[in-house]
């Protein structure tokens, strides 16, 4: 009997920019947020939940710019950008995930030989990790995040925005250095009260 071989192979779904005459493109943003309202130390993850209400894909893309109150932007993160490039299918909505992890100390998975250690939960434990070459880099006070996205409904790009706040606040830095300082000024306030009376008993003997 003869026999056939079946090879297997992987499918891979390929978007493909058609020309449909009644096409739609639009996209909304449902909602924009940080993963909490403050932080001690970073990463700070924030999550982009956008709507196509339109009936073709559509793959949106830009940037996160983060900047202190009051204060020009100093960093930005990319959003759905470079070959890896996600669309968002019609009538559905897709998330889109970034972090800005570049501060000091930051809190990062902690490893045990080279993997994650996770709890009993499986969730996975972070440690708070202190490099001191990044020290330039301890954030502090209220930021602001703008999401700046644009997408091409067929004549145009269309802009899309949002914005966050949330508060960055070591507060055990705060606490340490308030309590050096007032040790500090103790034993300053000391030395001169000392000092002080040596010069007062010199005076007094002359």
């Amino acid at each position: 009997a003869r026999q056939t071989a079946i090879a297997g192979g992987t499918a891979v779904l390929v978007l493909l920019d058609a020309k449909v005459p009644e096409a739609k493109r639009q996209v909304d943003v449902v909602s924009f947020e940080a993963n909490r309202s403050w932080y001690e130390f970073l990463p700070v993850t924030f999550t982009l939940k956008l709507r196509n209400s339109g009936n073709v894909h559509v793959a949106p893309y830009g940037n996160i710019f983060i900047s202190r109150s009051g204060q020009k932007s100093e960093f930005d993160l990319s959003i759905n950008q470079g070959d890896g490039k996600g669309n968002i299918l019609p009538d559905s909505n897709r998330e889109f995930i970034a972090q800005w992890d570049d501060g000091f100390p930051i809190y990062r998975p902690k490893q045990e030989d080279g993997k994650v250690v996770r709890d009993e939960q499986g969730n996975i434990i972070k440690e708070l990790v202190w490099d001191w070459k990044d020290a330039s880099k301890l954030r502090f006070g209220k930021y602001t995040a703008k999401l700046v996205m644009v997408y091409d409904d067929g004549a145009r790009d269309v802009p899309l925005e949002a914005e966050v706040s949330f508060w960055v606040m070591p507060w055990r830095l705060i606490g340490a250095s308030a309590v050096i300082l007032f040790f500090a000024f103790i034993g300053f306030k000391n030395t001169f009260l000392g000092f002080f009376r040596k010069v007062r008993g010199l005076f007094q003997k002359a």
